[in-house]
């Protein structure tokens, strides 16, 4: 049997609707979990969704723009918005520790088949090179983005594989984006 890989786009801190999921999806114990990053703020259940991808094997987040924005708060470089005072209110005594493991999150997966990121990529910039505010999906990132290019970043990329995202919904449908 062949092993699979489920990407999952934002699952913001719905951590029922997220199990609901897991089990429509049909996953065998060997298969792999990948989140794209922004498992954290707006959803009631944060804390479980955080407790899931750090104490479950196989699971593995990348660093979204909501994380990395509890992270760079917590060096006073910006400040939480109000999804994120909630979020670290639902952390309570355990708030620390989320931190130092979102810290951790890594900005990009590349894996055979594909690349993963939350946000964007830049044209012709290796994945090592790419400004984190990119990946994660930051209004910094977007701003980046919309300064150099006259074009959608997806309309520019040349990559020999898929770029997996999550962030935006650039159908503004159900329907995901190829």
């Amino acid at each position: 049997m062949t092993q699979k890989t489920l990407v999952i786009g934002d699952i913001h801190g719905c951590f029922f609707e997220f199990q609901d999921l897991l089990a429509s999806a049909g996953l065998s114990d060997g298969d792999s979990i990948i989140a794209v990053g922004d498992i954290v703020d707006r959803g009631p259940e944060t804390p479980q969704v955080l407790s899931y991808f750090q104490k479950t094997i196989n699971a593995r987040s990348l660093m979204g723009n909501h994380e990395r924005k509890h992270v760079r708060a917590a060096r006073h470089e910006v400040s939480l918005s109000l999804s994120q005072q909630i979020s670290r209110q639902q952390f309570g005594d355990s708030y620390q520790a989320a931190l130092a493991w979102m810290e951790t999150l890594s900005l990009y997966i590349e894996l055979q088949e594909a690349v993963i990121v939350h946000g964007y990529l830049e044209p012709d910039i290796p994945l090592d090179k790419q400004n984190p505010s990119v990946l994660c999906g930051t209004m910094g990132g977007d701003r980046i983005l919309r300064e150099r290019y006259n074009k959608p970043w997806y309309e520019l990329i040349t990559a020999d594989k898929p770029v997996i995202v999550g962030h935006n919904n650039y159908t503004r449908t159900d329907q995901p984006f190829v």
